[in-house]
């Protein structure tokens, strides 16, 4: 089987051609838990909708470290 070769990768980091922030709400505590940095309540997530990835990791206390892993 031969791999796929792509010409482009898209990324969307602002929403503008997918809305991400559901996948995000839905595995953000599965992750918090695996990797040990703080849950997010349902007011903390309605909070974060449409902040951006910097607010969002300082919001968690992910450590820079750990970003590239999660």
């Amino acid at each position: 089987m031969n791999p796929v070769k792509y010409q482009r990768i898209i990324f969307d980091f602002d929403g503008t051609l997918a809305d991400s922030f559901p996948f995000f709400a839905r595995v953000i505590n599965v992750l918090a838990d695996k990797h040990g940095f703080a849950r997010l309540s349902d007011e903390d997530l309605e909070a974060l909708r449409g902040a951006s990835a910097a607010e969002m990791i300082k919001r968690t206390g992910l450590p820079m470290g750990k970003i590239p892993i999660v």
